[in-house]
């Protein structure tokens, strides 16, 4: 069921103070140290604008510091609606500089953007007009995950650094050979940084780095044997593989595998203690080994 703009607009204007107020009353109680040391991690502790660009199908925000809090809505015309929908099959920051020219603002001044479906879990009748009455408490929840999110971004941030001066040699195999069969400098790039998080001891950023790798796999795989243009505007690794074990291009054992780096992962994103253990890194690099040999 598509919503309405109308319903859209009412259910922005309902939900953004309330989630500014959840993002930075969580970042106040639990991530004050990290803002206090690199507060640009935290955008939304400014005074923010909001644009809200109401397309036919869906929603986008965009946030902008400001001196003051407050949203704008945004209708696109006929026209905006019609060329919008005719860039599904272009990359995604090309769309994302076009929502930004209808705000009429530079592209760099933008900290954060955010779709509807971002926001509502992929459920696009998030705002309809029969839940308004809870919306004010969802997007303070919103708000939470939000800074929980900067701060998993900030740790990155941080690790990157300190694995600049390590070395992307892995001590188990030789990656070079690996990123010479796949032969990709988005995937090579993802996984030597995995390897340097690893050999500076950084296992929460190795894992996370490494199963991202994975992600780009799957992408160039779906694209190799099923078509750039299938390609789904928000892909994952789970329905990535789900496409490719159905076309037989992976099989049970190989789709399983997947799905356990998956499930991995999201174990190592969610640790409530944030401790990883050189084996959980160990096991994700090493299944890319076997995904590459195998599929490459």
């Amino acid at each position: 069921m598509r919503i309405s703009v109308d319903e859209r607009i009412q259910g922005t204007n309902l939900f953004f103070r309330e989630y500014l107020e959840g993002y930075r009353q969580r970042v106040h109680k639990y991530y004050s140290d990290a803002f206090n040391k690199r507060s640009d991690s935290f955008p939304l502790m400014k005074p923010t604008l909001m644009f809200a660009v109401h397309l036919d199908k869906t929603t986008f925000f965009l946030f902008i510091e400001s001196d003051q809090d407050h949203v704008e809505n945004i209708v696109a015309t006929d026209e905006q609606n019609q060329e919008y929908n005719e860039m599904m099959s272009v990359p995604d920051h090309i769309r994302e500089e076009y929502i930004t020219q209808i705000c009429s603002v530079a592209g760099n001044k933008v900290i954060k953007r955010k779709s509807l479906n971002d926001l509502a879990g992929l459920s696009s009748n998030a705002f309809a007009r029969k839940h308004h009455g809870i919306i004010p408490g969802a997007g303070f929840k919103w708000g939470e995950k939000e800074a929980d999110w900067d701060y998993r971004v900030y740790q990155l941030e941080i690790a990157i650094v300190k694995t600049v001066k390590f070395s992307a040699d892995f001590p188990l195999f030789d990656i070079d050979a690996i990123t010479a069969r796949v032969n990709d400098d988005q995937f090579r790039y993802e996984f030597e940084e995995s390897i340097k998080a690893y050999n500076a001891g950084l296992y929460l950023a190795s894992s996370i780095t490494a199963a991202v790798s994975v992600e780009t796999l799957m992408k160039l795989l779906f694209i190799k044997h099923i078509g750039k243009s299938r390609l789904p505007q928000k892909y994952f690794i789970t329905n990535l593989v789900e496409e490719l074990k159905a076309k037989e291009i992976v099989d049970e054992k190989m789709y399983h595998r997947i799905l356990s780096i998956n499930q991995l992962r999201r174990g190592v994103a969610h640790s409530k203690t944030g401790k990883v253990e050189q084996w959980d890194a160990e096991q994700i690099i090493g299944s890319i080994k076997i995904i590459v040999e195998s599929l490459f």
